[in-house]
């Protein structure tokens, strides 16, 4: 059954008269859809909303944007396909029903896809379904061709499915009905499978944002008690002499100096984190399902660099470190560079060992 709009009225609930209207629409709509006549029709597909509105969103400004565009793009390929081989063969004895199915899950998709929000789970599966359907329509000269080039596409990532589909092709007694359930199976196998990669993105994208938001939060805790915690001994003060950073006399400026050195640290942290994460990033290549979490994790280089500069000075001041010993401000600087530059220095720093 198709999605239809619902006609509110002014006081929130629907009017009497709204609900036979709503009725009467629901009835045309089925009627259209499940009239094969109408199929061949071009007012019965109308043009996507998304393909004539010039207020859609940059498709790399966020995953879900991108999920979008990636269904609507798959959308508009699958009806293009559907129509071409159902204007072409059926007058030819052309499974109605496996037709009746794709319409009715073609136009259910085209009205989530034309929301504001679409929902990703259902709009896959619809459209999933849709490409299993197609198989059971087309010719049969087809369908051979369908299938070696599905098989020849998956060869690399899925070999034991396209070697089934191969064999079957090449075998003396091939049988279409046998072929086409091969490729529905192993094409829904695949689907899956990929579904399951898109929902590992998605919320690989969301933890690494609430990490963001976590990280900024103890950050900025850190360096408010920081100088609550550190050693202010005569070791600190005789390597930060050269900074000339107080220049207040009066008994409370000691915070004040504290606190200045936890921010002029957590820089220096960050600042190595930073670029760290812009070498890795000069290496590298993203698509754009990656170029988000790429994005985020570029983000995350830096806040955490800098509490690992805070945290480094801390555990300088107090000389837990065996081996280590506040002799300038330079050391200092240096070392919390690269305990915000690299994590493996850090660890060593600490005699932890990686795994």
């Amino acid at each position: 059954m198709l999605c239809i709009g619902v006609i509110i009225g002014s006081n929130g609930y629907m009017r009497n008269d709204n609900i036979s209207a709503i009725a009467n629409l629901i009835q045309m709509e089925n009627k259209l859809a499940n009239t094969p006549e109408n199929w061949l029709k071009d007012d019965f597909w109308r043009t996507p909303t998304w393909l004539v509105n010039n207020k859609l969103s940059e498709v790399t400004k966020s995953h879900k944007n991108y999920l979008q565009f990636k269904l609507r793009i798959r959308y508009t390929e699958l009806e293009s396909d559907f129509r071409s081989v159902y204007l072409n063969y059926h007058s030819k004895g052309i499974d109605e029903g496996a037709s009746k199915l794709i319409v009715e899950n073609l136009i259910l998709a085209r009205t989530i896809l034309e929301r504001g929000k679409v929902n990703f789970l259902q709009t896959s599966y619809l459209l999933d379904t849709v490409e299993r359907y197609l198989i059971w329509i087309y010719p049969e000269h087809h369908i051979k061709e369908k299938a070696k080039r599905f098989a020849t596409s998956i060869e690399v990532k899925h070999p034991e499915a396209s070697k089934t589909i191969l064999d079957l092709l090449s075998s003396e007694d091939l049988q279409i009905s046998s072929l086409k359930s091969a490729y529905e199976q192993k094409l829904e196998e695949i689907h899956k499978e990929n579904l399951a990669n898109e929902i590992s993105s998605g919320l690989q994208i969301k933890r690494l944002e609430s990490l963001r938001i976590w990280s900024l939060s103890i950050f900025v805790i850190s360096v408010i008690l920081l100088p609550f915690i550190i050693n202010y001994s005569e070791a600190i003060k005789d390597a930060v002499e050269s900074l000339n950073l107080k220049n207040v006399n009066s008994s409370d400026s000691d915070f004040a100096y504290k606190l200045l050195l936890a921010l002029c640290f957590s820089i220096i942290g960050g600042i190595g984190g930073f670029i760290s994460g812009l070498l890795q990033i000069k290496k590298s290549k993203v698509d754009l399902v990656e170029y988000q979490e790429s994005m985020l994790l570029f983000q995350l280089e830096p806040i955490i660099g800098s509490l690992l500069g805070i945290f480094v000075f801390l555990i300088l001041s107090w000389e837990i470190l065996p081996g280590l010993k506040i002799d300038n401000i330079g050391s200092i600087m240096l070392i919390v560079f690269l305990s915000g530059f690299s994590e493996r220095y850090f660890l060593n720093l600490l005699k932890i060992k990686e795994e």
